[in-house]
């Protein structure tokens, strides 16, 4: 018997314990197992009806194992079932059966005979082609472009059985999917536009458990790569939806498969290597999922695109002398062209039908891969999850907070050395080098919380110390909001927080980088970051009893502001709490009223106190700012913290006048 007609199937190391050996004999449709020691080698033949129906195979071999061995449990089962799934290019259609060949062996076409140096220079040549083309025709797209060939190479590590998800941010219309659309066309890819957190592993009850091997998606995205290119409705679901589907995908992100329970179906799924490279798109993240990440595992990384505003002139040029459709083309040609000399890798080799490149990791710059480890480092402490709450005049900082949660460095590492060895293979390069670093560094960035980053980049700017004043300025954000971000920087471990002057209250704060994340102040890393600064494409989230989004808050930055009515509406309800407490015991000598009767009296209160007459609502940092501002006027005492009493309870009209 010829090689053409027949095929011994692969065995996973944690199948072998159930089945030792499988072949298929392409021309006379059988299919030959046998079984373990356990059952005492047993010999399997089963005849195909149709070997291009897998789903049916599977079916009728499983009623013919349990009819010949009664004691094989359902765990056993889907042991054999697996080595079925995981040989299912073998079964891909009946024609490629019946020439004994695999369906990416017959597409393949045979590799010229050319040395390692030749096809780096070649490919380097179309990599250029590409990159002109793409600039030419989309100029915002590359980067995108980029990005996606280096998650794709991830696939191609010889040896790597670490799975990689990135995902590309841009605003709406940014055609930030566009070079996912072109990457659809691949024999390598699954591409869904939708999917839900059950279809990796299904427990449908409306159809025959025999049919939920083909359903399931995880064995379909298994060595290919997995193109989802919208997945904001996934990120904007429900938290309990939320919480399923992220707690599914940062499991499979491990490589070792995913397996369930359901009272329909009992245990399902799939174990052993499953590795893929998972390539998405959205427009931005929410806060919450970060959160959920962190508790779950961040195994997520982000691209976010460097946008370009367009002028009028750009618009009339695209409507005068644009044609989309020939553009794509243009670009999709040279992307072809490109990923078809690809293959002819002489460093490789198809291992079924995905290109495995042996990459020289001894050969990788050390310089580079110290980079990718301080990255990794940076990014864990970044992406952390810090709770902080706030507590009016603690210690300096105005906010509490718990143990953080900070994710071992090492797996960020090996995920951004993978992507580095991924974009290195798209140059044409067998190891990573300092050409590589940039594309890490916009990735790391891109992964953390923007704001974060953000006073992260102002920190490097001020060459490593960075006040509450310089934040507030510098960003535009408020006072509180700058303390919040600082303390989680200082809880997460990046920094040293300590006030100027420790003897003063309310004294300036300041926060210093940490010796270990001095490279980042190195004209090194100035220069492989080339500026880049994530940007938030999401407009921002309306909290939980914030007032409505049409609602102007009341900001002290605003040239309108009317402090005389801002004073009337302080004092009035200063007055009010002080009557009622006085109420309870006449006795009392000076009131001292609790923060937190103030908040619930000022904040979220909506007031026409405007100039232009336009209704706004005052904010818990601007009630502490009118705090501070009186007890530094000398009209407003809090001798315990959190707590308030009047200096004069006849300077009203005073404070009136003044701020006027």
């Amino acid at each position: 018997m010829t090689d053409s007609e027949f095929k011994n199937l692969e065995i996973p190391e944690d199948s072998k314990g159930v089945i030792s050996d499988a072949s298929l004999r392409i021309k006379e449709k059988i299919l030959l197992l046998t079984l373990s020691e356990k059952f005492e080698g047993t010999k399997i033949l089963y005849i195909l009806d149709s070997v291009s129906d897998l789903s049916k195979t599977i079916k009728g071999l499983r009623k013919k194992l349990k009819n010949q061995i009664s004691e094989i449990s359902e765990k056993e089962l889907y042991k054999i079932e697996d080595v079925l799934l995981r040989n299912h290019q073998i079964f891909k259609t009946e024609d490629h059966l019946r020439t004994g060949e695999p369906q990416s062996e017959q597409k393949q076409e045979p590799r010229p005979e050319i040395t390692i140096e030749e096809w780096q220079k070649t490919l380097q040549e179309k990599y250029q082609i590409l990159r002109e083309t793409t600039f030419k025709n989309f100029s915002d797209v590359w980067q995108a472009i980029e990005f996606a060939l280096s998650v794709k190479n991830v696939l191609h590590i010889q040896g790597n059985t670490l799975p990689f998800i990135g995902i590309i941010l841009g605003p709406p219309g940014s055609s930030k999917t566009l070079a996912l659309e072109m990457l659809r066309k691949l024999n390598i890819t699954f591409y869904t536009d939708n999917f839900t957190a059950k279809s990796f592993v299904s427990h449908n009850t409306a159809v025959s458990q025999e049919q939920l091997a083909k359903i399931d998606m995880l064995p379909k995205i298994k060595d290919k790569l997995f193109i989802t290119p919208e997945l904001a409705p996934l990120f904007n679901g429900k938290d309990e939806d939320l919480l399923l589907i992220l707690g599914i995908v940062t499991r499979i992100a491990d490589g070792q498969g995913f397996e369930s329970d359901s009272g329909a179906y009992g245990h399902r799924g799939y174990n052993g290597d499953i590795m893929f490279a998972w390539i998405g798109a959205a427009v931005d993240i929410p806060r919450k999922v970060y959160k959920h990440l962190s508790t779950l595992g961040p195994k997520l990384y982000f691209m976010r695109m460097v946008t370009k505003k367009k002028t009028e002139n750009d618009y009339l040029e695209e409507l005068k002398y644009g044609n989309f459709n020939e553009s794509k083309k243009q670009v999709e040609d040279a992307l072809v062209d490109y990923l078809k000399w690809f293959d002819y890798c002489p460093a490789g080799e198809f291992e079924l039908n995905i290109l495995k490149i042996k990459c020289e990791s001894s050969e990788d710059d050390d310089d580079s891969l110290k980079a990718i480890i301080k990255l990794g480092e940076l990014l864990a402490r970044l992406r952390g999850f810090a709770q902080t709450w706030e507590t009016h005049g603690t210690q300096g900082s105005d906010y509490a907070y718990a143990t953080p949660i900070i994710e071992n460095p090492s797996r960020a590492v090996t995920n951004l050395r993978n992507l580095a060895k991924g974009h290195a293979l798209s140059k044409g390069r067998l190891s990573i080098t300092l050409d590589d670093i940039p594309l890490i560094i916009r990735t790391a960035l891109s992964t953390a919380p923007v704001d974060r980053v953000k006073i992260f980049d102002l920190l490097l700017k001020k060459n490593g110390k960075l006040t509450t004043f310089e934040i507030e300025t510098d960003l535009k954000i408020s006072g509180p909001t700058a303390s919040r971000t600082m303390t989680e920087l200082k809880v997460l471990g990046l920094v040293d927080m300590k006030k100027e002057n420790e003897n003063q209250y309310n004294s300036t704060q300041s926060i210093i980088l940490k010796e270990e994340f001095k490279w980042f102040l190195s004209e090194e890393f100035k220069k492989l970051r080339d500026g880049f600064i994530p940007e938030k494409f999401a407009e921002k989230e309306c909290k939980e009893n914030s007032t409505p989004p049409t609602l102007k808050k009341y900001d002290d930055t605003d040239e309108a502001l009317d402090y005389k009515i801002l004073n009337d509406i302080f004092w009035k309800s200063f007055e009010e709490i002080e009557e009622k407490e006085r109420k309870n015991n006449p006795t009392l000598g000076p009131i001292l009223i609790k923060h937190v009767k103030l908040t619930n009296e000022l904040v979220n209160k909506i007031v026409i106190s405007t100039s232009e007459g336009k209704p706004v609502v005052i904010t818990g940092e601007l009630m502490n700012k009118i705090l501070s501002k009186l007890i530094r006027e000398g009209k407003l005492a809090e001798p315990k913290e959190g707590r308030y009493y009047r200096i004069n309870r006849d300077n009203r009209s005073a404070d009136a006048t003044a701020a006027a």
